[in-house]
């Protein structure tokens, strides 16, 4: 496994890390992810059916929605959303003492799967913004953004084919696909609940963590192993940072969701509450300060739902 990361004891890794100076900065993170995404995209509308142009562009409306097209399909620069997860898996890559560069093909491809959701999300939702802009079936109406989200999605498991390219053996590409369509089940597994938990005024704190445990938390979890895998990482070690993935998923829906209360006074200045999804439920979450350790060495934090005598969405954090 040459510099792969492995595991000498309980929550311990250890290895030779890739040196720092040969890690992608985060300028060169996105203009690599940037350019991996629109080559894709390119060959993918070059091999695409023949059009008029009174039909919709397919693939202009997926760059639009990366942040790579205004609403007449001209190339523009918009804001392409924090791309966590992406990096994550190249983290994650590094950390286990693999190649980044290796790991770009899967990075693109949790991208693009994460944006399939988002458009659908937004139809569920009825949500007429995505990053400050008008979301996808606000324009072109549901049904094609319907389209829109299964070519994007279809389109990630090709970019993720592409990690043979660079020298990954079948059976990890297979590893990782596989794992990939799994965390989309999940995904929509948490969808399904939390579209349900709309309709419902008991929704109890374990099945609001294994709601965002699927919706959120899946893909962040996939990051962390997908990146892992690549550096071919020994199995526990794999399993470690995939459980921080999971943690930090569960972390960063839990903090959203206390952000979109209006009661956590933390939220950058930049970024507006959301409305939608996992922190939309009526529900009050409270944050207990009692932590506790998992057996990767995360910490976890419990939280408690309770919904009040209107139903109206509170909450009270403690962090």
């Amino acid at each position: 496994m040459g510099n792969a990361l492995r595991c000498s004891g309980p929550g311990t890794l250890v290895g030779r890390p890739e040196p720092l100076e040969t890690r992608l900065s985060p300028a060169s993170f996105d203009e690599r992810l940037d350019k991996t995404l629109l080559d894709l995209l390119a060959e993918l509308e070059d091999e695409a059916l023949p059009r008029t142009r009174q039909d919709l562009p397919i693939y202009g409306i997926l760059r639009y929605h990366l942040g790579y097209a205004d609403e007449s399909f001209q190339p523009a620069t918009f804001d392409a959303g924090k791309r966590i997860r992406p990096r994550i898996c190249l983290l994650a890559c590094q950390a286990a003492g693999g190649d980044a560069e290796q790991a770009m093909p899967v990075a693109a491809a949790i991208e693009m799967v994460h944006n399939f959701t988002l458009i659908h999300d937004d139809i569920q939702d009825h949500s007429d913004l995505r990053r400050h802009r008008p979301t996808v079936w606000s324009l072109w109406d549901t049904a094609q953004a319907i389209n829109a989200g299964d070519a994007l999605f279809a389109a990630a498991h090709m970019m993720l084919m592409r990690s043979s390219d660079l020298g990954l053996s079948p059976t990890i590409v297979l590893a990782l696909s596989s794992e990939l369509h799994r965390t989309t089940l999940r995904i929509v597994e948490g969808q399904v609940l939390d579209l349900g938990f709309e309709h419902r005024s008991d929704v109890a704190p374990d099945e609001y963590l294994a709601m965002i445990g699927g919706k959120s938390a899946a893909i962040m979890r996939y990051a962390c192993f997908a990146g892992a895998t690549v550096a071919e990482a020994d199995p526990e070690a794999i399993e470690h940072l995939a459980a921080f993935g999971q943690a930090t998923g569960m972390a960063f829906q839990i903090r959203t969701t206390c952000w979109a209360s209006g009661r956590l006074r933390t939220r950058p200045a930049s970024r507006p509450p959301t409305t939608s999804g996992a922190a939309r439920n009526p529900c009050r979450c409270c944050c207990s300060g009692t932590a506790s350790r998992t057996a990767t060495g995360n910490w976890s934090r419990r939280c408690i739902l309770r919904t009040n005598s209107t139903g109206t969405r509170s909450s009270t954090c403690w962090t």
